[in-house]
């Protein structure tokens, strides 16, 4: 029996906290009733709402001027770096058609990996693998560039001493993917340092920086704007934002029921966005770790290889750990 979850959720994290909340119409933190609704009062207060909402964008886009400035002096005194975000075929106009597939991981063998690298989390291992499994696939199309591919992580900002949970609460920061790096173990400690640069940068712009936008900007105006973007080729002649989406679902940690029958296997799917055409959920689970993707098929025609790219880098990942822990010299005991 498969049961399909839809769980509206981006994180990228250390510490995952999943609460359940019993919401009932006694409560009044989350319902308000108004028995007497009547269309012009409606009106009225959509038109005084969208009057604020200008005022907060104008006072955001004032923000934006002065981050900028402290952007350019951080680069400029080598605190952050500017990533480039080379074109790959993952970028350009989406198809309606999609591919998903996914690959599971042992959770003793990463935690293998990361008991030799204990500053590293989970997710560094993993875009570790994702990197090493793009590496491979783009090499076998010839089509690897110079410059390494750049991930958007979306990061989980919310403060751990909230009770209730009202929505998202993210920021989303752009991770270099050192797929220019040969060597699996030097990718995976320099992915590392690109992780702190990334969430460094994302400080720089503050916390509140997504949900503050996506508050004020008018929907309606913004999903126009960008359908005719789309549809207009617009998009294609600037540079990609990101190469790929990589996020984290959080995952139970214990064995899973459903009436008695024990979960065998989940992963997580998620949507591609204009110009990115390719999409992986981490999720960590009761002894494993899942790596799932969701790509443009018109841009990925052989789910399966990606598959293959995937176990291979992950393996390439823990034979270059044993071959270097086999080489470290052995400490000898002093004689007296």
């Amino acid at each position: 029996m498969a049961v399909f979850n839809n769980l509206h959720t981006l994180a990228s994290g250390d510490v995952y906290q999943v609460k359940k909340t019993n919401i009932t119409n006694d409560d009044g933190r989350f319902f308000s009733h108004e028995s007497d609704i009547r269309m012009p009062s409606l009106l009225v207060k959509a038109a005084v709402n969208n009057i604020y909402r200008a005022g907060r964008l104008i006072r955001m886009m004032g923000h934006a001027v002065g981050l900028y400035g402290e952007v350019r002096q951080a680069m400029k005194a080598h605190e952050l770096k500017q990533l480039q975000k080379p074109k790959t075929r993952f970028n350009g106009q989406i198809s309606p058609r999609r591919v998903v597939d996914r690959i599971c991981l042992s959770l003793e063998k990463i935690n293998l990996i990361k008991s030799s690298f204990p500053d590293h989390t989970v997710n560094d291992i993993a875009l570790a693998i994702i990197s090493g499994a793009l590496r491979r696939y783009l090499i076998s199309k010839n089509e690897l560039p110079e410059d390494s591919l750049v991930a958007a992580v979306p990061i989980n900002v919310r403060n751990a001493d909230h009770e209730i949970y009202t929505g998202n609460s993210l920021n989303i920061t752009n991770i270099s993917l050192r797929t220019d790096v040969a060597k699996p173990l030097d990718r995976l400690r320099r992915v590392h340092k690109e992780a702190l640069a990334g969430k460094a940068y994302a400080r720089t712009l503050g916390n509140n920086i997504v949900n503050e936008t996506m508050d004020n900007l008018f929907v309606g105006m913004v999903a126009w704007g960008v359908k005719a973007a789309v549809q207009s080729g617009v998009l294609d002649k600037f540079p990609p934002a990101n190469n790929t989406i990589v996020t984290n679902i959080p995952g139970s940690p214990d064995q899973l029921f459903l009436c008695g029958a024990p979960l065998i296997d989940s992963f997580g799917m998620g949507p591609l966005v204009p110009n990115t055409g390719l999409f992986h959920a981490i999720s960590s689970s009761y002894g494993h770790v899942t790596i799932s993707f969701t790509a443009d098929r018109q841009k990925m025609d052989d789910p399966d290889f990606y598959v293959c790219c995937l176990q291979e880098s992950f393996d390439e990942l823990v034979d270059a750990l044993k071959l270097e822990t086999e080489n470290q010299p052995t400490k000898r005991k002093a004689v007296h």
